[in-house]
């Protein structure tokens, strides 16, 4: 293998959407900062983001722009493809998957930041040694990281983040539809239950889908009556009555459908943090990032145009998170691509 190229400084590209940080990590495996395999990818966000569009054809991913052109934000979240045995995967590719919670930091007395450090980001030290994860996946430490090939991905939603839908619709609007959007989970880990549970699933959420798609159309009692009855779906005559004499005329069926695809058992993350919670994060995010190597390249997204990271708050945490890059890796090189 050819040897690997270096940085001149630490690149931190920031971009609005999540998906919009591939092309920069497609063009440092281009220019060989990046190796093809063996990379060590550290991925800080409120969300899992680990699902692909389910109806993205599997060749998508050897068609580079077309890639580029994937946007889906709503199967990070729903449980869509839950499972795909082994068999089904070509070719198959090893993943080691570590997931760990960090945790707030406390800084002592002696260490605390003054209003002007906090202004300027500079309050986080590698000083302090302190175990800042809490372990989600059964390990007890750090995973190794490939020193020459690591990806540092941050959301900005990681440090304070809300669940848009909350502000869109009512508590009773969203309780009907989690009850339309509920599905079986196997109590075991079963190939065969497991199987039968995404088939299910999927087939549920493309019949919503088509049902919704349906109602943008035309969503007269007759319709709605009909879909109740062909589904046994009885809380959605219930929620298009509701959406109907409230939102009238702004009523966006594609868009209820998008907050019922977040309800896959495990509720959207909302925490608005105050400044003090974000500080306290990025001290235990230091923490973490003190134990490892420095990586080849940052990704950061804002999340804000999505509204998963509140607006009003983007720009100082990016601001307080560029400042934490800067104390621990010295002078970066940082591109605003928003």
């Amino acid at each position: 293998m050819s040897r690997l190229r270096r940085y001149d400084r630490l690149p931190v590209w920031i971009i609005e959407d999540h998906h919009d940080a591939l092309p920069y990590i497609y063009r440092a495996l281009g220019s060989r900062h990046l190796p093809m395999k063996d990379i060590s990818f550290l991925h800080c966000d409120s969300h899992p983001d680990l699902l692909l569009p389910s109806k993205m054809p599997a060749d998508c991913v050897f068609d580079t722009q077309r890639l580029f052109r994937v946007t889906s934000t709503e199967t990070y979240f729903l449980s869509d493809g839950l499972y795909s045995p082994p068999s089904q995967l070509e070719p198959a590719k090893h993943l080691t998957l570590d997931v760990f919670t960090v945790m707030p930091a406390e800084q002592p007395e002696s260490s605390r930041a003054t209003e002007e450090d906090k202004r300027q980001g500079g309050h986080f030290t590698c000083g302090r040694r302190m175990d800042p994860v809490s372990y989600d996946s059964g390990q007890t430490s750090l995973p190794s990281f490939n020193k020459a090939a690591f990806i540092l991905d941050i959301d900005l939603d990681f440090f304070s983040v809300q669940n848009p839908f909350k502000d869109i619709y009512t508590e009773e609007e969203m309780t009907l539809l989690e009850d339309l959007y509920r599905f079986w989970r196997p109590d075991v880990v079963d190939e065969q239950m497991l199987l039968e549970c995404t088939t299910i699933r999927r087939q549920q959420l493309n019949q919503l889908g088509e049902a919704f798609s349906r109602l943008s159309q035309d969503d007269g009692p007759d319709v709605v009556a009909e879909l109740c009855t062909q589904h046994r779906w009885k809380p959605l005559g219930r929620l298009v009555a509701l959406l109907k004499e409230r939102l009238g005329s702004k009523l966006d069926y594609e868009m209820v459908h998008q907050a019922g695809l977040t309800c896959d058992g495990t509720p959207l993350p909302h925490h608005v943090s105050s400044k003090d919670e974000v500080r306290k994060l990025m001290d235990g995010l230091s923490g973490l990032l003190c134990s490892l190597p420095a990586p080849t390249l940052i990704t950061m997204a804002r999340s804000s145009l999505d509204e998963y990271c509140a607006a009003d708050q983007v720009s100082w945490i990016e601001e307080q998170a560029l400042g934490m890059l800067r104390t621990l890796y010295g002078d970066i090189d940082v591109h605003k691509e928003y």
